[in-house]
C-alpha cells in the first residue's frame, strides 16, 4: 500500500474531550471492493490485489463515507458503516464511558490521520487476506439455483434440509447452553456473477470452546480443529460461515409456559456481531442463529440468516434445497 494511506478514527467524546478512541478497521471494505470485482469478472481470482488506496468522503470538512480502489476497481460506501463499529462500541462500553464522561450525551465522529509516520503498521493493520476465494462454477451436488436474473449483491444463501433438521434438533435440545457449529458446502459462481452460498453440512465446535445460556466462546485451537477436521472428511467442502443458538432465558422452564409466550431471542447480538466482524471477515461468510421465536415452543425453534452486504452485517434472506 502508498505509505500516505490515510487511517480512520472513531473518536468518542464528552463534550470536546477525547474519551475514547480506536482505529477503525477497513477490511471489510476492502474484501467487498475485491470480492464483488473477482465475481464480475473484473479481477483475476489470485489474490493478487494491489494496489490498494483508502480515501475518505468530505463534506464541509467531515467525513461522510469512504472510497476504497483495489487494482482499479472502486466503491464509495456511506458513514453508515461506521455508524455501525461506533454503535457497537456504545453498546459493549457505554457504561464505562459514560463513568469517565461528565455528561451523558457522548458523541463519536471520524477523524482521518496521516500515515506517512507509520506506514508500516498502516500496511499490516489495512490489507486484505491474500487468499483466493473459494468459488466453484458448478455446484457439486448439483442443487444451487442460478437465476440468470440475480446478481452478486443479492448473493443467494440456500441451505439443505437435511442440515436444516440437524441444527433445529440440536437447538431444540440446547435449551440451557449456547452451542456452536462450522457451516460447509460450496461457494457457486454463476456465469452472470451472482453467488450462490450453499451450506451443506456442519462441523459441531466442540474444541477449546465454552458454553453458557448466554454465550459460546471459540479459541484459536476451536478453528484449527475445524479445518482439520475438513480435511479428514477428505471432500471439496469448504467452511462458509458458523451457527450458534440463543437459548430462552428461563432454560428448560421455558416449555413448561402453555401456550407459548410471545418471547423471541433470535438476533445478531452485539458480541455475535464482533466474532463475526473478526473471525469470519470474508464476504461471502454467514451466520445462522436458531431459537425460539415468538408464540413458538422453544423445542420448535425458528433461524435467521445473517451476513456480510457491502461491508456492512445484515439480516439475509435463505431458502432450503
Amino acid at each position: 500500500m502508498a505509505p500516505n494511506t490515510p487511517q480512520f478514527f472513531l473518536v468518542f467524546r464528552d463534550q470536546s474531550e477525547v474519551i475514547h478512541e480506536e482505529e477503525l478497521d477497513l477490511n471489510a471494505l476492502i474484501n467487498d471492493v475485491t470480492f464483488a470485482a473477482v465475481c464480475n469478472g473484473e479481477l483475476a481470482n489470485d489474490g493478487r490485489w494491489e494496489p490498494i488506496r483508502v480515501e475518505p468522503e468530505l463534506i464541509d470538512g467531515v467525513v461522510a463515507g469512504v472510497t476504497v480502489n483495489v487494482a482499479g476497481s472502486s466503491r464509495t460506501y456511506s458513514r453508515a458503516v461506521m455508524k455501525d463499529r461506533a454503535n457497537e462500541i456504545l453498546q459493549t462500553r457505554g457504561e464505562a464511558l459514560l463513568r469517565t464522561a461528565t455528561e451523558t450525551n457522548v458523541s463519536w465522529d471520524v477523524e482521518v490521520r496521516s500515515s506517512e509516520t507509520d506506514a508500516r503498521r498502516n500496511a499490516k493493520r489495512v490489507s486484505i487476506r491474500r487468499q483466493a476465494y473459494p468459488l466453484v462454477r458448478q455446484d457439486p451436488a448439483g442443487l444451487a439455483d442460478q437465476n440468470s436474473e440475480r446478481h452478486v449483491e443479492t448473493m443467494t444463501v440456500r441451505i439443505a434440509a437435511d442440515l436444516v433438521e440437524e441444527l433445529r434438533n440440536e437447538s431444540a435440545n440446547s435449551l440451557d447452553r449456547e452451542r456452536a457449529d462450522f457451516l460447509v458446502g460450496h461457494l457457486v459462481l454463476a456465469d452472470n456473477g451472482h453467488v450462490v452460498v450453499s451450506l451443506v453440512d456442519r462441523i459441531p465446535a466442540v474444541t477449546e470452546t465454552e458454553g453458557s445460556l448466554v454465550h459460546v466462546s471459540f479459541a484459536p485451537r476451536t478453528f484449527q480443529a475445524a479445518q482439520q477436521e475438513l480435511e479428514r472428511r477428505g471432500t471439496d467442502q469448504v467452511i462458509l460461515g458458523h451457527h450458534h443458538n440463543h437459548p430462552p432465558m428461563c432454560g428448560r422452564k421455558c416449555l413448561m409456559t402453555i401456550p407459548a409466550c410471545s418471547t423471541d431471542n433470535v438476533f445478531f447480538s452485539v458480541d455475535d456481531r464482533v466474532v463475526h466482524r473478526s473471525a469470519f471477515s470474508r464476504p461471502y461468510m454467514v451466520a445462522l442463529v436458531s431459537g425460539k421465536g415468538a408464540e413458538r415452543r422453544a423445542d420448535d425453534p425458528v433461524m435467521k440468516a445473517y451476513g456480510w452486504q457491502r461491508g456492512r452485517i445484515c439480516e439475509k434472506e435463505w431458502s432450503i434445497f
